[in-house]
């Protein structure tokens, strides 16, 4: 099945007349599996990680797991299983240093069976960006993954809003995300994300365009909300952004860092005690279990407590990877004038990321 997939690509591109590069025939040669069962785990796998609720994405390591018990050697199940790991690290779901270790570890175990596997260059510039702060290894993986594979959405997506937007290259990342929309139109995520590059960009219209089409896509893909959300508080369409913080809530009740964009919002719209009713239970939830600094950090902001902002923004041992938003978030403009979020940010690396030439350039 999978050797007539290929020629069938192959065959296509033959009759359309398109020359394609090694890298892309690698790509179609690529079979990946000769395991019928591993394939569909894989699939299954790919199908709940694309929700990025947190039931989701444990779903997908479990299909992932399965996968890669019927054949040791599926490279792009490693791969995946590094991703899904990187999403439960990165919301809050598990604790970033434990996300970030078993991220690199899938990522790398792909590496060792198939070291052209363009995913892992990308995860593992993934990590380099949230976890280690390392931007340049970071656009060096980037690059060489497109290299390796020019039309995967994925990196495309993750070029843009991981290392471009958050380092103040913005249209560059807005450029990315749009390759990513154009090779994968009807992913709710790189919708998303190209959505957030806007964001970043404060291109608040464009976000607010791109975002309200998601729902379109996938009515209970609750990050199209939290990006919907942010465009209309950066606006000031405050209604617009409380009731889209509201539904993004209820689609992922255990996300804490959109819960603490929704205190920042009923903040901005007089509504304290509800603001204040976010952060006691945050605060809670931290005592109970784990809660990402950066979550409870913005919700101290939003009740106007600099000093409980700073008190858990401060706490880098946590490596969150929301720190790195911070550089072009305006939900952080507020501390931009203040000598501990310049000195946060240094820690970070953005006081003057080193970066290569653009992808393309001379």
């Amino acid at each position: 099945m999978f050797a007539i997939q290929s020629d069938v690509a192959q065959n296509v591109a033959q009759a359309l007349q398109i020359t394609l590069n090694p890298a892309e025939k690698r790509q179609i040669e690529k079979a990946g599996t000769d395991d019928l069962e591993a394939y569909n785990a894989y699939l299954q796998g790919l199908y709940h990680y694309n929700t990025w609720s947190q039931e989701g994405l444990e779903k997908s390591v479990d299909y992932f797991e399965q996968a890669i018990a019927r054949d040791p050697a599926f490279a792009k199940a490693y791969a995946a299983m590094a991703f899904a790991y990187d999403l439960l690290g990165e919301y809050g779901y598990l604790p970033p240093d434990e996300a970030v270790t078993k991220m690199k570890d899938a990522a790398h175990r792909t590496l060792e069976i198939d070291a052209t596997t363009a995913e892992a260059h990308t995860a593992l510039a993934v990590a380099a960006s949230y976890y280690d702060y390392d931007w340049v290894r970071a656009d060096a993986g980037f690059r060489r993954a497109l290299e390796l594979n020019p039309n995967s959405a994925g990196t495309h997506d993750w070029y843009g809003i991981i290392f471009l937007s958050p380092t103040g290259r913005h249209d560059e990342g807005i450029n990315h995300g749009k390759r990513a929309k154009e090779l994968d139109p009807l992913t709710a995520y790189i919708r998303s994300d190209l959505g957030w590059s806007y964001n970043l960009a404060r291109r608040w219209d464009e976000a607010i365009a791109e975002c309200e089409q998601i729902p379109d896509i996938d009515p209970n893909f609750s990050f199209g909300y939290w990006c919907l959300g942010m465009a209309y508080w950066q606006k000031g369409m405050l209604d617009e952004a409380v009731a889209a913080y509201e539904r993004a809530v209820d689609l992922a009740p255990d996300h804490w860092q959109v819960k603490s964009e929704l205190a920042l919002a009923y903040a901005t719209a007089g509504k304290n005690v509800q603001a204040q009713s976010i952060l006691e239970e945050l605060e809670e939830q931290g005592r109970q279990g784990y809660v990402t600094p950066a979550a409870l950090a913005l919700a101290h902001l939003a009740v106007g407590d600099l000093d409980g902002t700073f008190r858990w923004l401060d706490n880098l041992e946590e490596r969150s990877p929301q720190l790195i938003w911070m550089n072009t978030n305006a939900a952080y403009d507020p501390l931009r004038g203040d000598p501990r979020f310049k000195e946060l940010m240094r820690k970070v690396g953005f006081e003057e990321p080193k970066l290569l030439p653009e992808v393309g350039s001379d």
